[in-house]
């Protein structure tokens, strides 16, 4: 039996229609500049995101030749409607530790965290003399809070060993996100008590890289 009350081709093809008839404002300056990807003439759908507001769904389409998302809310509680429609950006999310002393497989032995369907972990040399190991998640659409939420809770599943890799071979969090420039002002960042507990509980730190891309939408006269 579906979760909601309306299949997901109805809010496919709702979210699929405001991407061609451009009826909100801000679809019609976006698409204005840019492009959503097509896959067999239609809109390239990369996800549905159900969690983020109650009684919503949110599509998220494929910018063509930028990394970065446009999102299409879509109220599925009653009779299905587009609400809302915005720019996501995309983030990269890592771990990253580097050792002058420790091996690859050292490193590896560290912890005892193994990669999945959404998280790789690799190992190689920076240089003749220093050795990486990084474990990153798939890029993907969707709240950056979730994103780190589940990344950091992974990390999670081997705390002591994290932790150790910390210690022995300057361990750290690194955020990397690609904004749309749009009308000059980016996003940022929210890191709540609960994030800035589970940073805690793993003795890691955590750095921003912001990039921005894109073409400047035209404003309305």
């Amino acid at each position: 039996m579906s979760l909601h009350p309306h299949s997901e081709a109805d809010i496919i093809a709702i979210a699929s229609d405001e991407i061609i008839q451009k009826n909100f404002g801000v679809t019609q300056q976006y698409l204005d500049v840019h492009e959503i990807e097509f896959e067999n003439g239609v809109p390239r759908i990369l996800c549905i995101d159900y969690e983020q507001f109650p009684d919503n769904a949110v599509v998220y389409f494929q910018v063509k030749d930028y990394s970065f998302y446009f999102a299409v809310r879509v109220n599925i509680k009653i009779e299905p409607k587009v609400t809302f429609t915005w720019n996501e950006p995309r983030h990269k999310i890592r771990f990253i530790a580097s050792s002058n002393q420790l091996s690859a497989d050292e490193l590896q032995a560290i912890i005892s965290l193994s990669g999945n369907e959404t998280i790789t972990i690799n190992t190689h040399a920076q240089t003749e003399e220093s050795t990486k190991l990084v474990i990153e998640s798939t890029p993907w659409p969707g709240n950056f809070k979730q994103q780190l939420k589940r990344f950091l809770d992974y990390l999670l599943g081997d705390a002591s060993g994290i932790n150790r890799l910390v210690g022995r071979a300057n361990g750290c969090l690194e955020v990397e996100s690609d904004f749309y420039i749009g009308n000059g002002h980016l996003g940022g960042y929210l890191l709540d008590n609960e994030t800035i507990a589970k940073l805690t509980e793993l003795n890691v730190s955590i750095s921003f890289i912001e990039k921005n891309s894109g073409i400047p939408i035209k404003l309305f006269d």
